[in-house]
């Protein structure tokens, strides 16, 4: 199935019904990924205790996160952040996954403006591979606005704290990429860590603890689905990037085309059917994945 071959009203009709399934597993792409999932409006010293008494989430690490507590909350830290382990693409993932979401919901936990949820996946596949590099930051640079509204979830805005702590980069990268000093692995990476807090973060690529790439757009979720949705997307983005098959001419083209007002903020809400189906086209085989994607693009 081609996303771009379907009528935009039939497709809108027909999302509109659509349920995202949550899965045992996604696909046999082989790369390694960390969640950090922020949580609100609950007191941290509760979660604290009773995160104890879970031993299936032993692994999991909590901290606290100023950024998400509320400043009426004056004497009780509230919030936090709850990080994974290095995590594949089984059964026993997804389960833990969906069992940690469960907790936090179950013990009042939310999300509102101010959480994030960040996921990091393991860079080696991208070491010293220039031409995927570029490939990712070249996709990043033409389809941010399609990235941001997907990774509002089933929410209706972007979270404010991507101003400070998801940083849209499209543009910036684009003039990295049309930059003629940048032809060398090394180069294009000391360009692109410049900052943690972009939307696509170079920032951890060979840190000694982290060493990856990291995906900071998405809205806080306790929503399991939600979860393994933006795990897919950017799984398939990265994976995408490894294949010498796919039409990077025409990728080239649409770049070289790009107008810069399509990194207007304001853009990054708006809906854009056509150029969404390519996307999803672009990065998926799959047609389950092809409209899972577009049932969070559409919302």
């Amino acid at each position: 199935m081609n996303l771009s071959d379907i009528n935009n009203i039939e497709l809108l009709s027909y999302i509109k019904d659509y349920v995202i399934e949550y899965k045992d597993k996604l696909s046999n792409i082989n790369i390694p990924f960390g969640c950090e999932i922020e949580f609100e409006n609950i007191l941290y010293d509760n979660i604290k205790n009773n995160i104890k008494e879970q031993i299936q989430f032993k692994d999991w690490t909590l901290s606290y996160d100023p950024s998400l507590d509320n400043a009426y909350h004056t004497y009780d830290l509230m919030g936090g952040e709850l990080s994974s382990p290095i995590l594949s693409d089984n059964e026993n993932t997804w389960i833990n996954i969906k069992n940690i979401c469960q907790f936090l919901r179950e013990n009042g936990a939310c999300n509102t403006e101010l959480s994030g949820g960040h996921i990091h996946f393991d860079n080696s596949l991208f070491k010293d591979n220039y031409v995927s590099l570029l490939r990712l930051v070249k996709l990043w640079s033409i389809y941010e606005d399609i990235i941001y509204r997907i990774s509002m979830n089933f929410d209706t805005n972007i979270r404010y704290g991507i101003y400070t702590y998801a940083i849209p980069v499209g543009i910036k990268y684009k003039k990295i990429l049309n930059s003629s000093y940048v032809n060398d692995f090394k180069t294009l990476l000391s360009v692109l860590k410049i900052s943690k807090n972009y939307g696509l973060s170079f920032f951890h690529f060979s840190d000694k603890d982290y060493n990856t790439i990291e995906f900071r757009t998405p809205n806080g979720s306790i929503n399991e689905v939600v979860w393994q949705n933006n795990i897919n997307i950017f799984m398939h983005l990265l994976n995408t990037c490894l294949d010498n098959n796919k039409d990077w001419d025409y990728i080239d083209y649409l770049l070289k085309n790009y107008n810069n007002l399509e990194y207007e903020i304001d853009n990054l809400t708006k809906l854009k059917i056509d150029k969404a189906k390519e996307f999803g086209d672009f990065i998926y085989s799959c047609d389950e994945y092809k409209l899972d994607f577009m049932k969070q693009y559409i919302k």
